[in-house]
C-alpha cells in the first residue's frame, strides 16, 4: 500500500477501507484524479466544503488561500471535525471504484495488446520454421532427382555393357546397328 492509505485503512469505516484499498491497487495518476473527483463529489454533497485540488478541504466562503485560523477568527465555523455523509462518502467511494475500473480497463488493454504481439511473433516463427522445412523438402527433392537420373544413367550403361557382354560370348561382332552376324 502507498505512504497515507494505511490511515484509511485501518479506519473503522469498511466504505474508507475499501477506498484505501483501490487507490492502492491503482496507479498515482489514476489515484490522484480519482481523489480529486472524490473531493468535488463531497463539496457538491457537502456545501460547507470545497474542493481545491492540492489543498485540504476548506470551509465554504473562505478564499482558497487563507487559513483555518483566520477563518475562525472571521466568525466562520470549521467544520473539518465534521464528517462526511453517507451519500457522499458512497459517491466517493463510487468515483475510486470508477477509477479502478478505469485503471483495470487499461491494464487490460495492455495485456491484450501484449498478448496479441506475442501471437503475431508465435505466428512468425512457426511461418518461418515452415518456411526452412519446407526449403530443406526442396533441397531434397532436387538431390533426389539428381540420384534418379545418375541412376537411370548408370542402368543404361549397364545394359549396354550387358548387351555388348552376351554378343561377345555369342561370337557376335557388335555392331553400331545391331544387324548381322561375322
Amino acid at each position: 500500500l502507498g505512504q497515507g492509505v494505511p490511515v484509511l485503512a485501518d479506519s473503522g469505516n469498511p466504505v474508507m477501507a475499501q477506498v484505501a484499498f483501490l487507490a492502492a491497487v491503482v496507479g498515482p495518476k489514476v489515484a490522484a484524479a480519482a481523489a480529486k473527483r472524490a473531493l468535488e463529489v463531497l463539496a457538491s454533497t457537502q456545501p460547507g466544503m470545497t474542493a481545491v485540488p492540492g489543498a485540504p478541504p476548506q470551509p465554504a466562503g473562505k478564499p482558497a488561500g487563507t487559513s483555518g485560523a483566520e477563518g475562525a477568527e472571521g466568525g466562520e465555523k470549521a467544520t473539518e471535525g465534521v464528517p462526511p455523509s453517507a451519500s457522499a462518502v458512497t459517491a466517493a467511494s463510487a468515483a475510486a471504484l470508477a477509477a479502478a475500473a478505469v485503471k483495470a480497463r487499461f491494464l487490460a488493454e495492455q495485456e491484450e495488446k501484449q498478448l496479441r504481439q506475442l501471437m503475431a511473433e508465435v505466428v512468425n516463427i512457426q511461418i518461418q520454421k515452415v518456411q526452412l522445412k519446407l526449403n530443406s523438402l526442396e533441397t531434397l527433392e532436387g538431390e533426389m532427382k539428381k540420384q534418379s537420373e545418375q541412376l537411370e544413367r548408370d542402368q543404361q550403361a549397364l545394359f549396354a555393357e550387358q548387351v555388348k557382354t552376351q554378343a561377345i560370348r555369342l561370337g557376335i561382332q557388335p555392331s553400331g546397328t545391331g544387324k548381322g552376324r561375322p
